[in-house]
């Protein structure tokens, strides 16, 4: 160990002893359900140190990371050093209030630490007002937009969380920001809009979009959202075509059939009307008659007649000869 680190150990050694490495301990850092939390301060050649986060005392079991590298991440906690030592706890939850030491040491000592407290706040702490409209639809792989008609300041967190706001989508602070699917806009100090696009079918469900605020309560706005398969509109279109195209099948087979009907009523009706024209140069009926008669008197009807007779002469004579 060179002059320089000894002497470094034993002024962690003794301010630690001493209790003096405590560094602001009475600073309080109050934020939002959802939000990051991000801490720095700055220490003296803590390259190879070792860096710690603990709760309370840290006592066993109360480390919640710790490296001697540049770098660490576990969970939700990220150690840094670039000259400054930074600490980050991602998406706070309302157990992650209470009591923390950040620092340094080269020993089984604490070093130079800080203390702090963490105070979280609920997302939605204040009234929470119902959208109009109340539900957005839309199909899978569309968008939805919905404008969220709360006062907020430009620079006042907004965000948009599930399940009563215990999953925080997205939040931010700038005009406008995208995280994946999710995206908000900041329209002015009485509105802005969030954005999912790429919807899927678990997309479906209750939403709330909120301000947060340093000074008085954040306020949210519910709503839901609704996302079909996108074949329901199609399917009723075509269950319309396929009935408006059976009754036209319909119609037209009863026009046919009645076309058909009233045409062999016309044939037949005109079949027997032609049966019964006389024919203009027929004869009155009194007229075909009339030469029967005229006949009878005729010459070959008198020398028929006397054949007749002399026959049944012969057959009379025949009789009496018997």
């Amino acid at each position: 160990m060179n002059i320089h680190h000894a002497l470094l150990f034993c002024c962690l050694s003794a301010l630690s002893d001493r209790n003096t490495g405590l560094i602001n301990a009475q600073t309080i850092f109050t934020k939002t359900e959802g939000e990051d939390f991000k801490h720095n301060f700055t220490v003296i050649k803590a390259e190879k140190s070792r860096k710690y986060l603990c709760r309370n005392e840290c006592k066993e079991g109360d480390v919640l990371i710790e490296t001697d590298r540049r770098r660490a991440e576990s969970g939700r906690y990220i150690i840094r050093y670039d000259g400054v030592l930074h600490v980050v706890i991602t998406e706070l939850t309302q157990s992650d209030a209470g009591r923390y030491r950040f620092g340094i040491s080269n020993s089984s000592t604490l070093g130079v630490f800080q203390d702090f407290k963490i105070r979280v706040r609920e997302l939605c702490e204040g009234s929470v007002v119902i959208g109009e409209p109340r539900d957005y639809s839309s199909t899978i792989g569309g968008n939805v937009t919905i404008r969220c008609s709360l006062g907020a300041a430009e620079r006042n967190r907004k965000f948009l969380c599930r399940e009563d706001c215990k999953k925080v989508l997205i939040g931010t602070i700038d005009v406008v920001a995208k995280s994946g699917k999710y995206s908000i806009e900041y329209g002015s100090n009485r509105f802005f809009n969030v954005t999912i696009a790429q919807l899927t079918k678990s997309d479906s469900g209750q939403y709330r979009c909120g301000v947060g605020r340093q000074s008085s309560q954040n306020t949210c706005l519910e709503f839901e959202i609704t996302v079909t398969d996108g074949y329901t509109l199609p399917l009723v279109v075509c269950l319309i075509v396929i009935v408006l195209l059976a009754v036209s099948l319909l119609l037209l087979y009863k026009w046919k059939r009645r076309s058909s009907t009233h045409l062999k009523c016309w044939r037949t009706l005109t079949h027997r009307n032609m049966e019964f024209v006389p024919y203009d140069n027929s004869a009155p009926a009194s007229t075909l008659e009339d030469p029967v008669y005229e006949n009878l008197s005729s010459p070959m009807y008198e020398t028929l007649h006397q054949q007749n007779a002399d026959s049944d002469q012969m057959y009379s004579t025949l009789g009496q000869e018997i």
